[in-house]
């Protein structure tokens, strides 16, 4: 993008500064805090209202209404990704959508078929049997984002944040999920908690699915994004294939879940799509 830019614009230079996901929050707070931000700044939107708020990131509306920003082709969905109070902040630069990648090759090895219908029992199932059989253990997104949690409240109508913080209040509504890590650490089908203070979960190529060979640290599928596979795939080193699939529905219990008016189970709302916006200061 920068290099397109200056081709269109003889004589500009930019000087592109890249870091870790973890790194780079703590690089731009550190600018934030000596007013020192860079012209353009990738953004994330648990991020966005905050520095909205602080005055850090402009209006991007008076570029769109005269003209400088050409936004006629783009959707409404994915410009109000970058939308606040119906304001445009930022412009996506890329949307992508929940997703579990899996090592193809192993489940195929063994028979296993994952049915993009299939509930997060069919998940804790196919986690039991890789173990049993591979002793590969499983990575269900644990220690890192609340986007799993978030899918699976949406079963029930409910959302995981309001605007004034923690929206669940009823313990019956997370439990489910946070029994699939207490049961799968226990069960032992589930990577230890000690494997995760040991990596960094958004530096992709230490990822349980691709970093390590031996079984107590690897893990048959990773939580991510569809536009991880590529990225993964290229660090598979055991010649393995992967795949993807969209993410596991709640388990149909009626009394954890509930049902719909004509008594059938709920299932996930559709997954919200993700963009990387970019903003100028």
């Amino acid at each position: 993008m920068n290099e397109l830019f200056i081709e269109q614009h003889p004589g500009t230079r930019i000087d592109g500064q890249f870091s870790q996901y973890g790194d780079y929050w703590q690089k731009l707070a550190t600018a934030a805090a000596g007013r020192q931000m860079p012209d353009i700044v990738a953004m994330d939107l648990p991020y966005m209202n905050q520095y909205i708020g602080n005055g850090l990131i402009i209006d991007l509306m008076p570029y769109i209404d005269d003209g400088t920003l050409d936004v006629g082709q783009v959707s409404e969905a994915v410009l109000a990704t970058g939308m606040a109070d119906g304001v445009v902040y930022a412009i996506s630069s890329g949307v992508n959508a929940p997703a579990v990648i899996y090592d193809k090759t192993l489940l195929d090895s063994l028979g296993i078929t994952i049915d993009p219908d299939w509930t997060l029992d069919d998940f804790v199932r196919i986690s039991k049997q890789v173990y049993a059989r591979t002793g590969t253990k499983t990575n269900a997104g644990y220690y890192r984002d609340t986007n799993v949690l978030e899918y699976l409240l949406r079963a029930q109508h409910e959302r995981l944040y309001s605007d004034d913080g923690i929206n669940v209040t009823d313990p019956a509504a997370v439990e489910p999920y946070f029994a699939m890590f207490q049961n799968g650490i226990e069960e032992g089908w589930h990577l230890e908690p000690t494997v995760f203070a040991e990596i960094n979960l958004s530096v992709m190529n230490q990822d349980p699915l691709v970093a390590y060979a031996d079984n107590a640290h690897r893990s048959w599928c990773a939580f991510g994004w569809s536009n991880s596979l590529s990225g993964m795939q290229s660090l598979v080193t055991n010649g393995d294939d992967l795949a993807q699939s969209n993410g596991p529905e709640p388990a149909r219990n009626a009394l954890i879940y509930g049902k719909t008016e004509n008594n059938t189970p709920t299932r996930l709302l559709p997954q919200r799509q993700t963009s990387n916006i970019i903003n100028t200061f």
